[in-house]
């Protein structure tokens, strides 16, 4: 029996409404421990959706694992360890493309931690373990370069310009007393780094969960959130979330409340998406990771 899979991109552009837009000079303050009432919202009300169906064939099927979208390509990945990477077109979701490089040699990679598009220098950065191997958009090899050091743990990797990334470097998982992670740019030819951002906190903070014999859970999360025209920029260490502009501006944007140290079980703060009207966080509790996970 043939299985048809028909995989659909929804793409959602921030909408221009300037009604009810709050300024982005204004500070805000979050109260974590709040139980906010829900509010039932209209997608196309916040944004401008398009939804674009993936061409599928043979070839190209795909669990519709979308990595980065830009203005002429849509990059997505399988759900397994399979080392695809699909191209299909922005505007009209046909299959360009479909390459893979999986293996254990110098030119290749052995799983897909992350995916960022490069349009302006026609480039693939695909991010693996302490890794970033580069391709053109036919799937050659161009060059690749190794994380700031063998710890470094690049948490979602994003343009910054022509010529430089943006990613977090969650280096020892807020464990280590001496290893505060950071933000950093790096340049996209060798991987050095351009600048390191950090953000002030008084003490370590860390989403890992110890659990029996020893053993960890260790959460995934973004600590940079792409906006239109900047970068979010959080610390779990930190009651204060950050605006960080292309010129290198870098502002405070969200204050949390109650203090991260002030609470004997820490409520993360994180932002998801920032629209004209609206921000879009989510708050994780520690205790609530363990039952989540169901960890034994």
């Amino acid at each position: 029996m043939k299985v048809n899979l028909i995989s659909v991109v929804l793409l959602f552009a921030l909408a221009g409404c300037g009604k009810d837009k709050q300024s982005t000079d204004e500070l805000v303050t979050i109260n974590v421990s709040k139980d906010y009432p829900e509010k039932e919202l209209i997608l196309q009300d916040i944004m401008d959706v398009e939804y674009i169906a993936l061409e599928t064939t043979d070839e190209f099927i795909t669990h519709g694992n979308v990595m980065d979208v830009d203005e002429k390509f849509i990059i997505v990945k399988n759900n397994t360890n399979d080392g695809n990477i699909f191209i299909f077109d922005r505007k009209t979701g046909k299959a360009i493309r479909k390459i893979n490089r999986l293996g254990q040699g110098v030119e290749e990679y052995p799983g897909i931690a992350g995916i960022t598009l490069d349009e302006e220098n026609n480039e693939l950065f695909v991010t693996h373990t302490g890794k970033i191997s580069v391709y053109d958009l036919d799937g050659d090899f161009k060059r690749s370069f190794n994380f700031l050091d063998p710890e470094s743990d690049y948490l979602k990797v994003f343009n910054y310009d022509k010529d430089n990334l943006i990613t977090y470097d969650n280096k020892g998982y807020g464990m280590v007393a001496d290893q505060q992670p950071y933000h950093l740019i790096i340049s996209k030819y060798d991987g050095s780094i351009i600048q390191k951002i950090t953000i002030p906190s008084k003490e370590q903070k860390t989403l890992v969960i110890f659990g029996d014999n020893d053993q960890k859970v260790i959460p995934t999360f973004f600590a940079t959130t792409a906006t239109s025209d900047n970068w979010i920029l959080m610390n779990l260490s930190s009651d204060t979330l950050y605006s960080y502009s292309p010129n290198g501006h870098i502002k405070p944007f969200i204050v949390r409340t109650p203090s991260i140290y002030s609470m004997d079980t820490e409520i993360f703060l994180f932002v998801e998406e920032v629209t004209s009207r609206y921000y879009f966080m989510r708050t994780v509790e520690k205790n609530s990771i363990l039952k989540r996970e169901k960890y034994r």
